[in-house]
């Protein structure tokens, strides 16, 4: 029955009004002080890193669990190498048939390696890290206590010193 439930409200999610109302009445995590860091003074040093919120993985990767309907607190990674069409998506609360083109739409990744071809920035992390958006409750909490510190961890190895968050 609740996949049946899930399914009904996304389908009435691709209409603009529910869209709207449910914005309206959406209570978001809020977050106290500023979440910003100013970027280095030479944007030529930096080690970025890509997160997405698209729900983007490997094609061989598990999807994000759709049947929740508070969302999936998981991560995936792949290689920020990794060829267009090795990639999907798995996330039912936005439109990604131009991402499916195109998958620069919600993860800029050719802009990013033409700026490192050019000079501009210094390099990528190897891996893109990539979550399912629309995340409450008690999936919010799974998030904030293992997962993101999860993905800090990996950043702070990987010597990263800028992030860049992609959301679909």
């Amino acid at each position: 029955m609740k996949k049946l439930v899930n399914r009904f409200i996304i389908r009435l999610y691709k209409f603009s009004w529910v869209k709207q109302r449910w914005g309206a009445n959406f209570n978001s995590f809020q977050v106290s002080g500023d979440p910003f860091a100013p970027a280095p003074k030479n944007l030529k040093d930096i080690h970025l890193a890509v997160v997405s919120t698209a729900g983007t993985h490997h094609i061989d990767d598990h999807p994000f669990d759709m049947e929740n309907l508070d969302g999936d607190a998981s991560f995936r990674t792949f290689s920020v190498k990794s060829p267009q069409s090795d990639l999907m998506i798995t996330h039912n609360y936005y439109d990604h048939s131009s991402a499916r083109k195109d998958i620069n739409v919600v993860l800029p990744l050719s802009a990013i390696q033409k700026a490192i071809k050019e000079k501009k920035i210094k390099s990528t992390s190897a891996d893109v890290y990539s979550f399912m958006g629309h995340i409450q409750n008690k999936p919010l909490e799974e998030l904030i206590i293992n997962s993101i510190p999860q993905l800090i961890k990996r950043l702070k190895a990987d010597k990263v010193t800028a992030v860049l968050v992609s959301p679909a």
